[in-house]
């Protein structure tokens, strides 16, 4: 009961967070308007979150996993805050591991070393949610799609057709690996738990 409670008041907060960082900017919200807004005091969002820079952290990763908001500035400001490090680490790790698996099993391509192939990915994928935006005429749906799925391939994707017996085997790993990193960017969202929950 108690870390249901603080899931509820976690979600408020950062639901406030997000809604102040819409409507002023990130540089302009303060603790205590987050507070606020929530309707608590300030020092129970720092029993959630132990910095400013840790709490806007995690509504960027809130939103992320619902592909809510694109908001460009907050990106830019939050990419170079030390709180996002964890986030980081996280994700590389899980890259690592997950394409260590795929090519141990011929299911991607070896001719690139890993940090290349995320690279590539992680270029690729922040362009495609970044540019649609900036573009004076952008692409449509399915011709997006297309270019996406041909330069992934290109990068990532073994050029010898997977072997199904080797897919249907690995696919609870992979899917189980995939269900763990999202639960663990869903906890970090949330904060650290205050003490005694």
């Amino acid at each position: 009961m108690a870390s249901a409670r603080h899931a509820q008041r976690a979600e408020r907060i950062l639901d406030a967070a997000a809604e102040l960082v819409l409507r002023w900017g990130y540089k302009r919200v303060t603790i205590e308007d987050v507070a606020k807004r929530a309707g608590i005091g300030k020092g129970t969002v720092y029993l959630h979150f132990s910095t400013r820079a840790a709490l806007f952290v995690a509504v960027l990763i809130r939103e992320s996993l619902a592909m809510v908001s694109r908001d460009i500035d907050v990106l830019g400001d939050l990419a170079h805050e030390a709180a996002i490090e964890p986030l980081r680490a996280l994700k590389t790790d899980f890259a690592g591991e997950l394409f260590a698996l795929l090519r141990a099993h011929g299911l991607l391509r070896t001719d690139l070393d890993i940090d290349t192939q995320r690279y590539v990915l992680d270029a690729v994928q922040t362009g495609f949610y970044l540019a649609e935006p900036l573009m004076a005429m952008p692409a449509r749906p399915h011709a997006a799609a297309d270019a996406l799925t041909h330069t992934i391939r290109l990068a990532v994707q073994s050029p010898q057709p997977p072997d199904p017996d080797t897919l249907a085997g690995l696919a609870p790993k992979v899917i189980a690996m995939y269900e763990q990193f999202r639960g663990a960017l869903a906890t970090a969202a949330l904060g650290d738990p205050p003490e005694g929950e």
